[in-house]
């Protein structure tokens, strides 16, 4: 069963403080990783812990978590709830959700998940946790969230 990885929005994921370099983040996780580019960001693959890593200018700007890993947000686990549930307990806390294709980001939160189009019953597909700003001017990468 995986590690979970709270959440506290804007702040950390699990170990991981936004901001911090490629070699804190790992030396915390202390996993095997692979660097590689997505998109236009470098880019830590952890896939024992089923995760990536993004970096830009000031060091980790997002965490992007996969099935296997369980990120955890105000006790609301991310990737193992369905994917109706989750998006309802998250309007709750966000009226301002921003609903996509492929599923939703919330500001107020500083997460995104992503889902199958037949989404209703199913569960998230991927979760990302992201500092302040890492979605600024770029509004069209939110229908790229989890796609890689």
């Amino acid at each position: 069963m995986a590690e979970p990885f709270l959440v506290e929005p804007y702040v950390r994921a699990g170990p991981i403080r936004f901001g911090m370099d490629a070699d804190e983040v790992r030396r915390v996780l202390g996993a095997p990783v692979t660097p590689f580019r997505k998109g236009e960001l470098p880019t830590d693959a952890f896939d024992t812990l089923a995760l990536h890593v993004f970096y830009d200018h000031a060091g980790c700007a997002a965490v992007e978590f996969f099935q296997d890993a369980d990120p955890v947000l105000d006790g609301l686990h991310l990737l193992k709830a369905g994917y109706g549930a989750l998006e309802r307990a998250l309007v709750q806390r966000d009226p301002d959700l921003r609903l996509q294709i492929d599923g939703f980001v919330s500001f107020a939160c500083g997460v995104g998940v992503s889902a199958d189009p037949d989404r209703a019953a199913a569960r998230a597909r991927s979760a990302i946790a992201f500092r302040r700003g890492y979605y600024d001017g770029s509004m069209a990468a939110l229908g790229k969230l989890a796609r890689g």
